[in-house]
């Protein structure tokens, strides 16, 4: 195990140096600079009651983790809060390495953390200051304590490791109750629903109570976001997505094509399936098996209570192909484990590429933003712009200083930008984007907003967008600004900058 946090140790370093122009010093997007606003609260309390009002709409384990450490650095930086995401997935790793070591051989193992690596939204996970990293970390840590001392009856060992990580399985995020009873089913199938068994697993009901004891903020969070359901209701669309995100993917393939392999050279041997079967049903590799349960868990919740498929809410789900690919290259035999190992890497490297150099853009679109942003105001204009997601990462780290506003739209402004009957979809999405700039200003002073109404009577103002980046169907400035401000002359200054003047 030493050795197998010093590799990880390791990696973590070599990826936070290459990683460091594009990730560490890359603006924030719109969730991390909230996560940034929260963990810039002046005390503790104040941040828990702003979580407890809806700044966040999960619970604030990841907070009061970060909250020490954040006040030890002086400021939430980009640095520090991608670096705990990198150490949680790579921690992560660790626990699927540490769980399969149990029944595979060192090489074998591998192939399952490769497997689990090679998927894309693991990789971009990996470099995001949000909780779905540490919800991974949570679940591969879960189903490692489950397999402690798994030749004793009894282990205080074991039922202080089920304990601890079932709870932060529940304070993680609010679905990882769903992921802790999918594990634990998992479990429960390949011990078999008997006493004893149950007996083993009963100090996951920790996190359950623990659960309980929070719930008081999920329902106040749940109370706050009323008008700020951003989810689309539940479509065919969705579920393809998640699906190709984590069921039909390279790893799967590969994982299948390795118990193609087993299976083969294995068939010799009496009742080759069945066997290969039982080695894949223990306690902790069933618990991971379970993981693939989590879209459908999702389809049920966005059916029974709100809209809730999105893929990061599945995150869990990569974990899915780690005991396959471990347990069949086992049974494969070395040289199909060379190659698998080769083409895990492989397509692991690329993952973690496309994330690596993919914030370019994001960084250089943010940074013409914020040269804009700096040109209307040069000008002793007021600086307009129009979309959540290009507000946030300009303004939100200058929250205090920044003269910025956020135009939101009435319902009579929306509806006369859309009115057609089949575009609701579109006038509900920026009923919800204004909704959340509103509620976010009376949270943190961000994004400070202004109204159609009061820029219709202002002489001058700048506007802060690219043409690309209006709204669906005005995708010229001139249209857009035709349409909410008639009275008013359109000078485009910049791709990014324009100036209306009444």
């Amino acid at each position: 195990m030493i050795a197998w946090l010093g590799g990880a140790g390791a990696i973590v370093a070599v990826l936070w140096v290459f990683g460091a122009d594009e990730l560490w010093r890359r603006p924030f997007w719109t969730d991390e600079v909230i996560l940034s606003l929260l963990l810039s609260e002046p005390s503790l309390s104040a941040m828990l009651t702003t979580i407890r009002s809806g700044g966040d709409w999960a619970p604030p384990l990841i907070h009061l983790v970060l909250w020490p450490f954040v006040k030890l650095n002086g400021a939430a930086t980009p640095t520090l809060l991608r670096s705990f995401a990198l150490v949680s997935v790579t921690l992560a790793q660790v626990f699927v390495y540490l769980t399969m070591r149990r029944h595979v051989r060192a090489s074998a193992a591998l192939c399952g953390v490769l497997a689990v690596t090679a998927n894309s939204l693991v990789a971009a996970h990996t470099f995001e200051a949000r909780f779905y990293g540490p919800w991974l970390l949570c679940a591969a840590a879960f189903a490692w304590a489950i397999g402690v001392d798994a030749s004793t009856e009894r282990s205080r060992r074991r039922d202080a490791a089920i304990a601890l990580t079932s709870v932060l399985l529940c304070s993680v995020h609010w679905f990882g109750v769903f992921t802790l009873s999918l594990m634990l089913g998992g479990a429960l199938l390949a011990l078999g629903a008997r006493r004893l068994a149950i007996r083993r697993l009963a100090p996951a009901a920790t996190g359950i109570v623990v659960l309980a004891l929070i719930s008081p903020i999920a329902l106040s969070q749940r109370a706050s976001a009323k008008g700020m359901m951003w989810v689309a209701d539940l479509n065919w669309a969705q579920i393809s997505a998640v699906a190709n995100r984590y069921w039909f993917t390279v790893s799967g393939m590969i994982a299948l094509a390795l118990v193609v392999a087993a299976l083969w050279f294995s068939r010799r041997d009496a009742k080759p399936v069945l066997q290969l079967g039982r080695e894949l049903f223990r306690a902790d590799t069933s618990a991971l098996l379970a993981c693939a349960l989590m879209p459908v868990a999702l389809i049920v919740l966005s059916v029974v209570l709100s809209p809730s498929m999105i893929d990061r809410y599945a995150i869990v789900t990569a974990l899915v192909w780690a005991p396959v690919a471990a347990i069949a290259a086992e049974r494969a035999g070395v040289w199909v484990r060379v190659v698998a190992i080769a083409a895990l890497a492989w397509f692991s490297t690329m993952a973690m590429g496309r994330v690596l150099f993919s914030g370019g853009d994001f960084a250089a679109q943010t940074a013409m933003l914020a040269q804009a942003n700096r040109e209307g105001a040069a000008r002793q204009l007021p600086v307009v712009f129009v979309r959540l997601h290009a507000i946030f990462p300009v303004a939100g780290p200058e929250r205090t200083t920044t003269s910025a506003r956020m135009l939101v739209l009435s319902d009579t402004a929306i509806n006369a930008l859309y009115p057609q009957s089949q575009l609701e979809w579109l006038r509900h999405s920026l009923q919800v984007e204004r909704n959340i700039a509103a509620f976010h200003e009376r949270l943190f002073g961000i994004p400070r907003v202004v109204t159609q109404a009061q820029l219709d009577t202002t002489r001058r103002f700048a506007v802060v967008a690219a043409d690309v980046s209006l709204p669906g169907g005005y995708k010229q400035i001139d249209r857009w600004a035709a349409t909410l401000f008639p009275r008013h002359r359109v000078t485009r200054v910049t791709d990014y900058l324009a100036v209306l003047e009444r």
